[in-house]
């Protein structure tokens, strides 16, 4: 190509690149990349708006959900396992991992739950060291224990419902003579509620034509050193509700008395291998009840017990 033909070319370039921009509004421009610009920053915002309110919703129900599920607060679909929740019934010993298990009973239309209480064996290995049916029953409950003070002892405390809350089952379990053994084993309770308070199990039953029927029950052992140890050594009740006294070891005799008689001896009887004493709170008034063991007369316990009439 010559130069005159190039500079030709370059002149009529230059000619229409003038025409082009002469025409060219900058301030407009520049004014819809800026509207475009905050348009698309809106929608984004809004965007992160709607998904920030999605994932704190879903937080919500992962919170309303789970969590209750996770601590066995919801009823449970056949198939399905509460997470394990480890227990220690005794300090000495390792801990135990209750399991809840929702089982089909072949006779039952309902679904019910099987309680598994697994412990470790002397070889390392876990075995079933106790277990128990709770039959039409679909929602769970996390474990509670009872203590007894000073000893590194427990009892724990094992129950389910069904979703109508119409009845409940419990079991009162603990290691008694190198074994699991069930304390108090109650199925179909109507209207049941269960309350530990203080180291007292509080049960509390619908009874026909009587209203609900209150129960304070209070374990005790002997310890080692034959000391007779309550999970409770004090207790206000009203008048007309009732006091057990059970202890988890029936080779080991208890002598009782009421000094005041505000609380009054029921007589019933017991499983043989189950030491259970039933008082009813008959009269306001500040009471003790004596406990005795017959391994050692001297050494007594008192249990204090107020009684209120709130009638």
């Amino acid at each position: 190509m010559s130069d005159r033909k190039l500079e030709e070319l370059l002149k009529k370039a230059k000619v229409e690149s003038e025409q082009f921009f002469s025409d060219w509004n900058y301030e407009s421009l520049k004014e819809k990349v800026i509207s475009e610009t905050e348009s698309r920053r809106s929608h984004r915002a809004e965007l992160f708006g709607t998904a920030r309110k999605l994932g704190i919703a879903l937080a919500c129900i992962l919170v309303a959900v789970w969590i209750p599920y996770r601590f066995g607060a919801l009823p449970l679909k056949t198939g399905t396992s509460v997470t394990q929740q480890a227990i220690n019934l005794d300090d000495s010993k390792p801990s135990y991992l209750v399991d809840f298990i929702p089982i089909g009973k072949p006779d039952h239309r309902g679904q019910s739950i099987m309680a598994v209480l697994w412990g470790e064996s002397p070889g390392g290995e876990y075995k079933v060291f106790y277990s128990s049916l709770f039959e039409d029953s679909d929602r769970t409950y996390p474990v509670s224990t009872i203590e007894f003070p000073g000893t590194g002892s427990r009892l724990a405390l094992i129950y389910s419902e069904d979703s109508r809350q119409n009845y409940l089952h419990y079991r009162l379990i603990g290691y008694i003579n190198e074994g699991i053994k069930a304390l108090i084993e109650e199925n179909l309770v109507q209207g049941g509620k269960l309350s530990i308070r203080d180291g007292v199990l509080v049960e509390q039953r619908a009874e026909s034509n009587l209203g609900d029927m209150v129960t304070y029950i209070i374990p005790y052992l002997i310890d080692g050193k034959g000391e007779l140890v309550l999970s409770a050594d004090r207790l206000q009740l009203n008048v007309g509700e009732q006091l057990m006294l059970i202890g988890i070891d029936e080779n080991k005799g208890v002598q009782f008395f009421s000094e005041e008689n505000s609380v009054r001896k029921i007589n019933e009887k017991n499983p043989e291998d189950i030491s259970i004493v039933r008082y009813n709170a008959f009269s306001a008034g500040e009471d003790y009840l004596l406990l005795t063991p017959d391994s050692d007369k001297a050494k007594v316990k008192n249990l204090h017990i107020r009684v209120i009439d709130n009638r």
